[in-house]
């Protein structure tokens, strides 16, 4: 036992999930007063205590300094020796499943195939629309909702098997948009080719968008008859299908004679 440990100093203990983060509250704000084995008083800034290379609890580190980023830069850029290459790719690559399969029509595909995104990120998956039963090309203009967001993993995320791509979403990953300054929402992902689970009719009995309605509630064989809408009777309605993972996909339709 050496003399730290004896002095009871929380700094002194080595190897000790304590002594790494006995100066932290749970708000990462650092608790002043503290000081070394010599009683010297740290000096440590806000930003200190988020920095990616401080002994601080994981939570609290969002961030490299000016002067670290711009080594990490100077060393990537200089590398004469190719030491980096192999690690190397575009920011596109981060928005590809690292493992998986996107379902693209017929029989539902295994959950091991489900496309699943490497962890270490922020990820958000929000709503978003058109015509992709394959997810968009990285770029492709698309609209989306921020404000609708179907799935959420932070980069603590330890369940890998979780962070898959739901359908009818795109991805925003909060790292990524940092690094470059602004909003990156990519590859929205919206496949209706999966059978519905059930749906409903509703009939507008004037002819118009009104509160006079017929509502007819359809299980999986009739919401996917093919002669579901051959048989209704003219008119104005709205077909609703609701799907496996929660996703909607309502039509406006017209029957004439």
């Amino acid at each position: 036992m050496n003399e730290c440990t004896v002095r009871g100093n929380a700094a002194c203990v080595q190897d000790s999930e304590y002594s790494r983060y006995a100066f932290f509250d749970e708000n990462c704000d650092y608790i002043t007063g503290s000081s070394d084995c010599q009683g010297t008083l740290y000096v440590i800034t806000p930003e200190d205590l988020r920095n990616f290379m401080l002994y601080s609890p994981n939570l609290c580190k969002d961030n490299f300094s000016i002067g670290q980023a711009i080594r990490i830069r100077e060393t990537i850029n200089n590398d004469s020796n190719g030491d980096f290459l192999a690690a190397e790719t575009a920011i596109s690559a981060l928005y590809e499943p690292y493992k998986g399969t996107y379902y693209q029509g017929g029989p539902l595909l295994p959950a091991s195939e489900n496309p699943l995104f490497q962890p270490g990120f922020d990820y958000w998956f929000v709503a978003c629309n058109g015509s992709f039963p394959q997810p968009a090309d990285y770029d492709e203009n698309f609209s989306y909702n921020l404000q609708n967001k179907i799935a959420h993993y932070t980069k603590y995320e330890e369940d890998y098997t979780a962070i898959i791509h739901p359908n009818h979403t795109a991805i925003k990953i909060k790292q990524v948009e940092i690094a470059l300054g602004y909003l990156n929402i990519q590859k929205c992902y919206n496949n209706f080719n999966m059978a519905p689970g059930s749906g409903r009719y509703t009939k507008f009995n004037d002819g118009v968008f009104n509160t006079n309605i017929t509502v007819q509630e359809l299980d999986s064989l009739q919401i996917n008859s093919p002669n579901m809408i051959n048989n209704l009777q003219p008119g104005l309605y709205t077909i609703e299908k609701n799907y496996e993972n929660g996703a909607k996909q309502e039509t406006v339709i017209i029957k004439e004679n």
